[in-house]
């Protein structure tokens, strides 16, 4: 079993540094996918 590297900007366990394309697009949608979290997520659920 993989060992997932918190330290990454995205953590995974499926080599995601090794398609660079699905890398970028997953790192435009990130902060997007979290401010939508914040602001429509489950009440109590914004850090």
């Amino acid at each position: 079993m993989a060992t997932i590297n918190y330290d990454e900007k995205i953590p995974n366990n499926v080599n995601l540094s090794g398609d660079a394309r699905l890398q970028r697009a997953l790192e435009n949608w990130q902060p997007k996918y979290l401010e939508w979290w914040k602001e429509l997520g489950p009440v109590g659920s914004a850090a």
